[in-house]
């Protein structure tokens, strides 16, 4: 049976034990800390969440006799003893090496119990039971005053009354078997207290359940604790008082922090080869540069701006002293003859037809020339414009008014399209230039500036081969090239070198051979003294000066919607274009249209004006061994030879520009 000894002695050896515990467990840390390898270690977590479990052992003092309303018991009852449940979530906050934490718990705690027997005057004997509990609210300071496992807590309890039920019996007198047992009462106690307001201390001891180089610690925490009477007297009536001790189990999860230079350091690594990659760039050394000898025929219709008589700022306009010394030959050479580029020159040739026409009528004065305006406004607007132009003949080039015409055209005619009416009614507003003499209005030809610059060539540098390292090159202190021969078996070793590119003439390798095949071996020593081998394969062709295209390029215009040959461009033809095709010549042959109309219908319409340069040029030239390639390239904008932002830009794109290549 419990007494208060009992309690005592058994409270004084669980302090001891865990006293014993938190006193070792420093040393058993060491101990077992020597005896793992060094890994990333971790410290106990600082807050804890957990469960909380245990046994109360309670034990009832005072009297007990009054249990509810007037109902008194045959006897008074006085000691008694009982276990109940405690159970509880647990929040710990305790910093790892810290003296000082908190722990928090709330939950189930029972004070269930018997109460001793008791014998009534008649001889009966009485016993009285209770499942009295409580849900209780237990903040408490955690103390570890060895910085260790081991560690004492105290704090308050605050409790709320749950169950107050009780079970009360009064047996027959043993010495009379045939009486009738009297009583059997259950119900709840009156007068109870619905709070109580407590202390206990108590000591714990937290046995981590895995080791510290997990972050993720599980900690499993025996405790003891001790609720004296003081504060715990469950009724305001009578004097029954009750002392707890508690036994149980803790058990709690949290996350640790990395100790610093916890990691130990890496091994000493032993030489690595170094991570280098070599490769052998091998230029083909067969290149053909195309240069242009370009034909520009003149458009001879100057556009005007809407609501303006005056010549648009876009065409070149000279004043009097620098027309004196204007030259249309001087309008190129052009840097440039690329056919991305064709539009720039065209239409800076263009630009500058009244001044090529002033020059020419200087140079020429024998011819004259009509001007014919165009005008959807009225023919006295078509005559201004016409004048606009003859004033600046006159008044810049000095041409004599009489050998200038003009005249004035009302076009009531409506432009020829279903879409985009603003951009033909734009191309009805113009002048017209008409002469007898061809002298006037007859193609521009220019050449580019660097042809001649070809035609002398030393080997240039990017014909050379070129041996390149590329990783950690900087652990590599030098590299050697061994390159064989595939066919002939020789080896060759170029180097030492210490740069990452090195540049070698194809000749150094290929001798007189113009082209060969060869195993390049790279051997380079690192600084830790380990050789890394690279090995690729690769074809060298020798340099040789650059196959030379010579092109002369010509253009064909053509009327809005039509892919019909004009007989001026059938002269054209004949007396300029297919004289110039050689035997064994190729002809190339682009076909254009303006942005105006749908874009399947362009297309179609593009390939119909190659198709009918290509079969003008293929019955009527007399040259063999004539390849003739045609592309129809529509509106497409990126291939067009020229912008159709104004009337000028996309006449010029309803065109079918040609190319006769000789190799020399």
């Amino acid at each position: 049976m419990w007494s208060i000894n009992n309690l005592i002695r058994y409270t004084v050896m669980g302090s001891v034990l865990l006293l014993c515990a938190g006193l070792f467990s420093p040393a058993l840390a060491q101990q077992g800390e020597a005896q793992i390898e060094q890994e990333t270690e971790y410290t106990m977590p600082a807050w804890r969440f957990g469960v909380s479990g245990g046994a109360n052992f309670n034990f009832y003092r005072g009297t007990t006799q009054n249990l509810y309303d007037d109902y008194m018991t045959h006897a008074p009852f006085g000691h008694g003893q009982g276990v109940g449940l405690f159970a509880a979530p647990v929040i710990e906050y305790h910093p790892d090496g810290s003296l000082f934490g908190f722990n928090f718990k709330a939950g189930y705690d029972s004070r269930q119990g018997e109460f001793d027997d008791q014998m009534s005057p008649c001889g009966c004997p009485l016993d009285l039971s209770t499942d009295l509990s409580y849900i209780t609210v237990e903040p408490s300071l955690r103390i570890a005053p060895f910085r260790s496992n081991f560690f004492l807590f105290t704090g308050p309890r605050l409790a709320f009354l749950y169950d107050e039920s009780f079970e009360y019996n009064k047996d027959v007198n043993p010495d009379f078997p045939n009486a009738t047992q009297a009583e059997n009462v259950e119900g709840d106690f009156d007068e109870m207290e619905s709070t109580q307001f407590s202390f206990q201390v108590g000591a714990g001891w937290d046995i981590p359940l895995n080791d510290n180089t997990n972050k993720t610690r599980f900690i499993l925490s025996p405790f003891v604790s001790f609720q004296p009477y003081f504060g715990q007297e469950p009724r305001s009536i009578e004097t029954w008082n009750i002392t707890t001790l508690r036994t149980g189990l803790s058990f709690k999860v949290g996350s640790g922090k990395k100790i610093p230079g916890s990691t130990p350091p890496p091994p000493a690594p032993a030489p690595v080869v170094p991570n280098v990659d070599f490769m052998v760039d091998s230029p083909k050394n067969t290149e053909v540069q195309r240069v242009y000898l370009e034909t520009f025929p003149l458009h001879t219709l100057v556009f005007f701006n809407d609501g303006s008589t005056s010549i648009p700022e876009r065409y070149i306009s000279l004043s009097a002293e620098e027309a004196e010394t204007f030259d249309q030959e001087k309008i190129g050479p052009f840097d440039s003859v690329a056919p991305y580029s064709r539009s720039t020159r065209q239409m800076q040739v263009y630009y500058n037809i009244l001044n090529i026409l002033g020059d020419r009528m200087r140079n020429n004065p024998s011819t004259t020339i009509n001007l014919i305006g165009s005008s959807m406004e009225s023919q006295d607007d078509a005559v201004q414009m016409a004048e606009s132009v003859k004033g600046y003949l006159v008044d810049t080039f000095g041409i004599d008014a009489s050998r200038i015409s003009t005249e004035g055209n009302l076009n009531t005619e409506m432009p020829k399209a279903e879409t985009d009416l603003d951009l033909r009614r734009e191309e009805m507003r113009h002048v017209t230039l008409q002469s007898s003499s061809p002298k006037l209005l007859r193609e521009y030809m220019t050449k580019p500036k660097n042809f001649s610059e070809i035609t002398d060539q030393e080997a240039p540098d990017d014909s050379f081969i070129t041996l390149t390292l590329d990783g950690e090159t900087e652990d590599v202190e030098s590299w050697t090239v061994e390159a064989t021969n595939d066919e002939t078996g020789e080896t060759q070793t170029f180097g030492p070198y210490t740069s990452n590119e090195v540049r070698i003439p194809g000749e150094d390798l290929l001798g007189d051979s113009p082209e060969g095949n060869f195993s390049m071996v790279m051997i380079g020593e690192a600084e830790n003294g380990t050789t890394v081998r690279r090995r690729t394969t690769t074809n060298v062709v020798l340099w040789t000066p650059t196959l030379v295209e010579v092109a002369s390029r010509y253009s064909v215009l053509f009327g809005f919607d039509s892919s019909e040959l004009r007989p001026e461009y059938k002269d054209y033809l004949d007396e300029v274009v297919i004289p110039y095709i050689e035997s064994g010549a190729t002809v190339e042959i682009f076909g254009h249209t303006d942005i105006i109309g749908q874009t399947e219908y362009n297309q179609e319409l593009s390939e119909r004006r190659a198709a009918v340069v290509r079969d003008y040029i293929d019955q009527n030239v007399d040259a063999s061994n004539v390849q003739i390639d045609v592309v129809a390239y529509g509106e497409e904008t990126t291939e067009a030879s020229f912008e159709n932002t104004h009337p000028e830009q996309r006449y010029y794109n309803r065109t079918a520009i040609i190319d006769i290549v000789i190799s020399n």
